[in-house]
C-alpha cells in the first residue's frame, strides 16, 4: 500500500513556489499619461537635475522605462537615465557614451509596472493546470492500488 499523504505535502510546496514565481514575473509596459517631465520625475531613480549619474557612475537609476520621441516614433528602452535641466539622459547600449533628447520632444513615456490582471490569469491557470495534474495522479494511485 502506497502512503499517498506523504507526498501531500509537497504537492503544496511546489504550488505555492509556482504561484510566487507567478507573481513575480507579471509585468508589462503601461504608456503613462501626463507631461514627460512630469512623468519622468515621479520614477523611482529618476530625479530632476540628478546629474550625479553621469559624473560618479552612481548605480540608483530608474529601470524600466521606454521613451518614443518626435524624431524617433519607435519606442526604446532606456538604460541607466537619468533627467538633467530640461533634457533625459541614458547611456547607449553596451557602452558608455551617453545619448539625450529634449524633454520637449519625448512624445510617449512607458513604465515596466505590475499587472494585477495578468498575475490573477496567470496563477489560477497554473493553479488549474496542477489541480488537474494532482488529480490524475491521486486517480492513478486508486486504479493501481485497487484496479477500479
Amino acid at each position: 500500500m502506497r502512503h499517498a499523504s506523504r507526498s501531500r505535502p509537497a504537492i503544496a510546496w511546489v504550488i505555492l513556489g509556482v504561484q510566487v514565481l507567478a507573481v513575480s514575473g507579471c509585468h508589462s509596459w503601461q504608456t503613462q499619461t501626463g507631461s514627460a517631465q512630469a512623468v519622468l520625475a515621479a520614477q523611482p531613480g529618476l530625479t530632476p537635475d540628478s546629474t550625479a549619474y553621469s559624473r560618479s557612475g552612481a548605480s540608483a537609476t530608474a529601470k524600466g522605462i521606454r521613451i518614443a520621441t518626435t524624431d524617433h516614433p519607435g519606442m526604446r528602452t532606456l538604460n541607466s537615465p537619468y533627467m538633467a535641466r530640461d533634457s533625459l539622459f541614458w547611456l547607449m547600449k553596451d557602452s558608455r557614451d551617453e545619448v539625450g533628447v529634449p524633454l520637449n520632444s519625448v512624445t510617449t513615456v512607458q513604465v515596466r509596472k505590475p499587472s494585477p490582471g495578468k498575475t490573477v490569469g496567470l496563477v489560477v491557470g497554473l493553479t488549474a493546470a496542477v489541480a488537474v495534474t494532482v488529480g490524475v495522479i491521486a486517480y492513478c494511485d486508486v486504479v493501481l492500488e485497487y484496479g477500479c
